[in-house]
């Protein structure tokens, strides 16, 4: 017996003959179209788990939302730590700890973090089928979060931020290093999923086909169905918004870049900081703060660095992406040319408000600057989530397949009831898995000012919240202002350079 308490207080207890990975694997064995009706005895036992999780990540999920997006940082945190850990609950607690600025709990969530991914990876590439389509049989939300490669990036980008506010340089460089080395990996990591899921569905369609002889039975034709472009015409019409967006390079994301050459110039390491700097304007070409950054840049690697100080404002503008389900009848080829009609779920990403258009930034030297965009996280995310559409499509078709040919089978097998209860089986496990980081902001906003000569830095908001600020009035620094919502009075922290 196990038992899950939900953040509501109620408890919900299961019982099951099958872990999850092994009934995955026992579904994905030759016994499978024989033997389904065993799917309709673990229903029973599957559904009170089904139903009691999802009610609870979602509850878990809008708890911690709420808090976060009203400033309430450290009660944020709290909401997550209080349950087991899990890589998400890290990602979120993390983030929500170092904008309360707790920089030292927060840098060992997200050393949590990086091994979980590390270790989710490894799993990933080293599994069989029932570890790439092993999930389909009931849906991803069953098995453990799998990071988005922009998850990574973000997890060292963050580690970094907080280890050069605590004047810890040496132990940020690792981490921009590490960040830029993510991206750089995350093309061939993903290169490799989708060969990997090729394989793994050419091994499958091989095992049904022989299967299926030794059964006396028509074959189910996976390699058909996942590359259906009936199929791919109506997720396209329904969901419209899947390609409505300018890309950015594969697995790469702008702030990050930009970030990490503002850090290797503070350190003087100008080779570095042109390179990265470079690399951000190519992404970022209309932004003149990254522009003139370059600019500086290149006129210290010829010999002729900068002799004024600066303040650059970093404004985390907003909330990132969320994630809705919609659900659509697809047309399914079973076998031989007869068509099936099943449901699937798919996730579609949601975009969050901003908090403020920007910040007015004021420095008393000269003009008021407004903050101007940077990056956008939306992009960043819409990105990725675009590049993986087609893997969540297909392992959705084949979930659909596997459980509409389950109801004939229990049919067949059970008769009528059979055939409602693996009816049941097909609706409660048919959803989209939701799951996403939903700590990190909607955009990177930017501004560079002159040093205040009695130190008083004043920002602003466009919905006209005020701050002053103390800066440096002897050296360069960085203030980096986070706001949620626009009813959120911004918090921010000095990085002096």
């Amino acid at each position: 017996m196990k038992k899950r308490k939900s953040s509501s207080g109620n408890s919900c207890e299961y019982k099951s003959g099958f872990s999850g990975v092994e009934f995955c694997n026992f579904m994905f064995s030759g016994a499978f179209p024989r033997f389904f009706f065993r799917a309709v005895l673990a229903l029973f036992c599957l559904h009170p788990l089904l139903g009691c999780s999802s009610v609870y990540q979602a509850e878990r999920f809008e708890a911690f939302n709420a808090s976060f997006a009203q400033g309430q940082y450290s009660t944020a945190a709290a909401l997550e730590l209080q349950h087991p850990p899990s890589l998400l609950g890290n990602l979120q607690a993390a983030a929500a700890l170092r904008y309360a600025a707790q920089y030292e709990r927060s840098n060992a969530l997200f050393d949590e973090c990086e091994v979980a991914i590390k270790a989710s990876n490894e799993r990933s590439f080293s599994s069989g089928v029932a570890g790439t389509l092993g999930s389909v049989l009931i849906n991803d939300t069953v098995v453990e979060y799998r990071a988005a490669e922009y998850d990574g990036v973000m997890v060292n980008t963050y580690k970094a931020l907080n280890f050069w506010k605590t004047g810890q340089p040496d132990l940020a460089r690792v981490e921009f290093n590490r960040a830029m080395d993510r991206q750089r990996r995350a093309r061939e990591r993903f290169a490799e999923e989708i060969q990997k899921l090729k394989t793994e569905i050419a091994q499958k369609q091989a095992s049904e086909i022989n299967n299926a002889r030794q059964q006396r039975r028509p074959s189910l034709d996976y390699a058909r169905n996942v590359s259906n472009p009936e199929i791919d015409a109506i997720i396209r019409k329904t969901y419209s918004g899947l390609d409505e967006f300018n890309a950015y390079p594969d697995f790469t994301n702008p702030f990050t870049t930009y970030l990490a050459g503002l850090f290797f110039m503070s350190q003087k390491e100008y080779s570095k900081a042109s390179t990265l700097l470079k690399e951000a304007y190519g992404m970022t070409a209309s932004n003149g703060v990254v522009q003139s950054d370059l600019f500086w840049v290149e006129q210290a690697l010829n010999g002729r660095p900068p002799g004024e100080h600066a303040v650059w404002v970093i404004y985390e503008n907003g909330l990132g992406p969320v994630r809705g389900e919609y659900r659509i009848d697809l047309p399914l080829y079973m076998y031989s040319e007869k068509v099936y009609y099943s449901g699937i779920a798919l996730p579609m990403l949601i975009f969050r408000e901003r908090a403020a258009s920007s910040l007015s930034v004021s420095s008393g030297t000269e003009g008021a600057e407004k903050t101007v965009f940077m990056a956008s996280m939306d992009r960043v995310a819409q990105t990725e989530f675009r590049k993986r559409y087609p893997s969540i499509v297909t392992r959705s078709v084949i979930s659909a397949m596997l459980k509409t040919y389950g109801q004939y089978e229990a049919r067949q097998q059970l008769g009528v009831l059979g055939g409602v209860a693996a009816g049941l089986f097909q609706r409660a496990t048919t959803s989209a898995d939701l799951r996403v980081w939903s700590a990190l902001p909607k955009e990177f906003q930017v501004a560079r000012v002159g040093v205040p000569r009695n130190g008083r830095l004043l920002l602003s908001t466009s919905n006209g919240i005020t701050l002053e600020i103390i800066v440096p009035s002897d050296r360069s620094s960085i203030v980096y202002v986070k706001q949620p919502t626009a009813a959120v009075v911004p918090v921010y922290e000095i990085i002096e350079l």
